[in-house]
């Protein structure tokens, strides 16, 4: 008799949790598969969900635990990061972006007679033009306009630091918001640039440089005026936001146990470099 009571023991165990639904989905197939009203076993369904590899039911079921409990972290990091994985946004990504603005250019063209007024010294006709719509995937990314925003939305007041997350997906916050940081840091520069009429060059240095053609303007004063408003734009109020996510990324590799020594940092590091080095830019500090 006696022989038979850890068996018997066992059995109301496994009972119990079954019964009580236990958080984390401890054995997949009893998940609800999103009938459930609870937030955490929606979440353990979405996981399985995309275990299988069905990100479309695991939006499902995370936007349900989302509507049921809006201030639930796990469940906010996890669906941006769906989101993101549905639409093949990722790491490399940005990281081929960051690239092309260290390193590429269009095609060279023919020296102008246009005269310029720019954020450096010499003749930018003979230089080649940079365009940030050029990058791979830039056309892509910007149509996801929907997708960054929810991301904001969703995460906007999630300190990284203090959320009550697994370092896994304390990382996968900190990346997601790198990534739209960055990424909407260049969608904006671009947008102002062409709004503006101002155009880009790659210098030989392989910085961009900001320059007007006087031709366009009233005034050569005119279009200096320009040239000295766009520099205070990108350095004082966008490129900080790309600089933001710079540290998001440091910090995520610290909590994965890496180094600042990487090629993404690498490549976002340089990106930055050449939107900043030929601009010369004073800061308020209402700015």
């Amino acid at each position: 008799m006696l022989s038979s009571c850890p068996r018997l023991l066992g059995g109301v165990l496994v009972l119990a949790v079954v019964l009580t639904g236990c958080s984390d989905n401890l054995f997949s197939s009893f998940d609800s598969e999103g009938t459930s009203d609870d937030p955490n076993v929606l979440l353990a369904d979405a996981r399985a969900a995309l275990a299988k590899g069905d990100t479309t039911r695991a939006i499902d079921y995370l936007e349900r635990a989302y509507n049921i409990d809006p201030d639930h972290a796990e469940v906010r990091v996890t669906l941006v990061g769906t989101r993101f994985e549905q639409n093949d946004v990722d790491l490399l990504t940005i990281r081929e972006i960051g690239m092309y603005i260290a390193n590429a250019s269009k095609a060279a063209r023919p020296k102008s007679a246009a005269t310029y007024v720019c954020s450096f010294d010499g003749d930018p006709s003979i230089y080649e033009p940079f365009d940030f719509a050029q990058a791979p995937a830039f056309q892509r990314l910007a149509a996801l306009t929907d997708l960054f925003s929810d991301a904001e939305t969703l995460l906007g007041d999630l300190d990284a630091a203090e959320a009550d997350l697994p370092d896994a997906l304390r990382a996968r916050l900190l990346l997601i918001r790198a990534f739209t940081r960055a990424f909407q840091t260049i969608v904006a520069i671009d947008a102002e640039v062409k709004s503006l009429g101002v155009e880009l060059f790659r210098l030989p240095s392989g910085d961009i440089g900001i320059c007007a053609d006087q031709s366009q303007f009233g005034s050569i004063s005119e279009a200096q005026a320009l040239v000295t408003s766009i520099q205070e734009i990108i350095v004082c109020t966008l490129l900080p936001n790309y600089e933001a996510a710079l540290d998001d990324l440091r910090t995520r590799n610290r909590i994965l146990g890496g180094d600042d020594d990487n090629i993404v940092l690498s490549a976002m590091s340089d990106a930055l470099d050449a939107m900043r080095n030929s601009i010369d830019a004073t800061c308020s500090a209402s700015q």
